[in-house]
């Protein structure tokens, strides 16, 4: 069986890597790149004679290239053979990040064409999810299959969005966890001719360099690992569970970049409406719907959670998975929403009052909205994973899920 590093007196506790705190499509101004700390392990280089004997059980027509493996993930590319394009720039050779140069400077930096970077992304953000697992659950979480690590494959074929790749494998645009061969699948997609904001039409939209699609995805391996008999679809709610489950605990990760959320806050008057906080795959849903909304979102009302006017979002059984599971994904988040308002109540008077007097928000204040924000999604994260151990293995409901 698998397990995390275990620690010797003279590792570093953290490894700091940078990575894409939404996307590639966030202004820097709004914090789209920052450093995290990822719990440590060795990562030596992989040498071609090192690559991995893990072989995928799957048919592929691809070269699988591993870039970084850890005791739990093992991370690399997927590239095409023959005279298929690839949207690499370089030779994919494996990261190197326990050389000194870039263990200093929190691994390679962000880049939208290099597959080293996308590893380290893919990489740091999958163990981060891990992590909030292993300190909500107070144990550490295995796979589906505990005696094989999760491979996370970043695909570099360039196929155009609507064009069949081969064999008509059209998923090679999408990210998804394979349960079968326990493996999670990024793939890439050109923007669409009418994408808004900072997604140029044709661009190259890689799902693996996107938080939310990465925790997403990852958040399917953990919940297969703990509940593996949630995949049967015995009733409504079970996939829609799966898919609501996963967005939860990606839109509360976002409460881990406290740049994101003081940015969100001043824009927002201390509000937790700010898109920065509320918006799950932004870039995605942008650059395939062609319209300025993002995949998913947290707030699927607009109007006050404490109203009690009905909201016009309600569950029906026979809405599909990722809708029915927005249901879950807006009740927690209303809730989450209601607890923040009353704890800052005080503070949002305060900021009130500033604002009548034609002030901005004081730094002090801010901070300390932002860090009251911080903790209140981190004592959810917790709840909404430590609720999993007292859930039925089949055939849940929301319902059971809540209570």
């Amino acid at each position: 069986m698998i397990r995390p590093h275990a620690r010797q007196p003279t590792d570093p506790v953290y490894r700091p890597l940078r990575i894409y705190t939404r996307d590639p499509s966030l202004k820097r101004s709004d914090g789209a790149e920052t450093t995290v700390q990822v719990p440590y392990e060795p990562l030596p280089e992989i040498e071609a004679h090192q690559q991995s004997d893990d072989k995928s059980p799957r048919a592929t027509d691809f070269e699988f290239r591993e870039l970084l493996a850890g005791n739990l993930l093992s991370v690399g590319v997927e590239i095409p053979g023959g005279s298929e394009a690839s949207w690499l720039e370089q030779p994919a050779n494996s990261c190197s990040l326990d050389v000194a140069s870039h263990a200093m400077q929190g691994g390679y930096p962000p880049a939208t064409s290099c597959p080293r970077f996308a590893a380290q992304m893919a990489y740091a953000v999958g163990m981060l999810t891990y992590e909030h697992f292993r300190r909500a659950l107070g144990r550490d979480p295995t796979w589906r299959d505990p005696a094989r690590k999760l491979r996370l494959v970043v695909r570099t074929l360039r196929l155009k969005q609507g064009q069949d790749g081969p064999r008509d494998r059209s998923d090679l645009l999408n990210a998804y966890y394979d349960p079968g061969c326990q493996e999670i699948f990024f793939g890439s997609f050109g923007a669409a001719a009418s994408a808004p904001g900072r997604s140029q039409p044709g661009a190259r939209v890689h799902t693996g360099l996107s938080h939310d699609v990465i925790v997403h995805e990852v958040v399917h391996a953990l919940l297969d690992g703990l509940k593996p008999h949630l995949l049967l679809p015995t009733s409504p709610d079970v996939l829609a569970f799966h898919e609501g489950f996963a967005d939860l605990i990606a839109l509360f990760m976002h409460f881990g970049h406290s740049e994101i959320v003081r940015r969100a806050l001043t824009d927002r008057g201390g509000r937790l409406d700010s898109k920065l906080l509320t918006d799950l795959a932004a870039q995605f849903g942008q650059t395939t719907h062609g319209g300025h909304d993002a995949l998913r979102c947290g707030i699927t009302d607009q109007q006050d959670p404490e109203s009690e006017v009905p909201s016009a979002f309600r569950y029906a059984g026979y809405l599909e998975p990722h809708t029915l599971g927005s249901v879950l994904v807006s009740a927690v988040f209303e809730a989450f929403r209601v607890v923040y308002r009353r704890k800052t109540k005080r503070l949002r008077q305060l900021a009130s009052g500033m604002r009548s007097l034609g002030r901005g928000l004081p730094e002090e204040l801010l901070v300390m909205m932002a860090d009251k924000a911080s903790d209140l999604a981190q004592q959810f994260l917790n709840i909404l994973i430590r609720a999993l151990d007292y859930l039925p293995p089949v055939d849940i409901t929301f319902g059971d899920y809540l209570r």
